[in-house]
């Protein structure tokens, strides 16, 4: 996303009403569904207007768009990745991730379960660097069935994060921009600026969405899209990438970066 769009963006933002963390925390979602919807960077703005009258924004230290910060772990064959490409249940996924703005770091585990329901564990590493899990053996062989001596750091990512809270109904959206990828063993950034990434959060027996609605109307259907399998799929040469080549040509018309992986 380019500057002149980031900061249609915020101005867009600052004239939202705005909810705090605290507030936010009192949006229970008991029975959750979560649903991405991938879409040209371009089209945030007006969408974000179209909807403004329906949400509030999250801001945490008078930042309404907040920074993360991810290291993602994996085996050194990569069987988290393959686990995900070969589409297998009862799968997981192994970051350390710091919300910059806040200054909080967590080691997470997430599992997918063969309801097809993700389950995130998490703990605060504290000191410890983002490119470290070692000190955290029972947390990991507790809430995975890996140890710190089989993993290693797979993949760096950073993004900017907007959230915001439905007025009336338990529902929470984010929308994810500027996605910047980079392997831990070499310098090279990829960046995509062209595409965005909205995920709904709300009830399962939830009918209603403005922000769906609003998806919908501009034709923009649901689209899986896993951070880590699709800056893997960039940046390693050795992986599997047959199941995602559908997907990559639909990315590949928002953002150039995508074709190298159609070879």
């Amino acid at each position: 996303m380019g500057k002149n769009l980031l900061q249609q963006t915020e101005e867009l933002l600052d004239s939202m009403d705005t909810i705090s963390l605290e507030e936010m925390d009192h949006v229970v979602l008991m029975r959750r569904t979560d649903t991405k919807y991938v879409l040209p960077s371009d089209q945030v703005p007006e969408l974000l207007k179209e909807v403004s009258g329906s949400y509030r924004v999250l801001n945490i230290q008078d930042l309404k768009m907040q920074e993360y910060q991810t290291v993602y772990y994996d085996t050194p064959d990569f069987s988290m990745y393959h686990h995900h490409h070969n589409q297998r249940l009862n799968r997981y996924k192994i970051r350390v991730r710091e919300y910059v703005s806040s200054g909080i770091t967590f080691l997470e585990v997430k599992f997918k379960n063969n309801k097809r329901e993700t389950i995130k564990k998490r703990i605060k590493p504290g000191e410890t660097p983002l490119t470290m899990v070692n000190g955290f053996k029972d947390f990991l062989e507790k809430n995975s069935p890996y140890s710190p001596e089989e993993l290693q750091p797979a993949l760096e990512n950073s993004f900017i994060r907007i959230t915001l809270v439905h007025r009336e109904i338990p529902e929470r959206i984010t929308i994810d921009l500027n996605l910047i990828y980079k392997r831990t063993d070499q310098e090279k950034n990829i960046r995509l600026p062209g595409v965005s990434i909205i995920e709904v959060k709300r009830n399962r027996d939830s009918n209603h969405s403005d922000m769906v609605k609003a998806l919908h109307y501009r034709h923009i259907q649901p689209m899986g899209f896993s951070k880590y399998c699709m800056g893997t799929a960039l940046t390693q040469d050795s992986v599997k990438k047959n199941l995602f080549r559908k997907r990559l040509r639909q990315l590949s018309k928002m953002d150039e970066n995508f074709k190298i992986l159609q070879n």
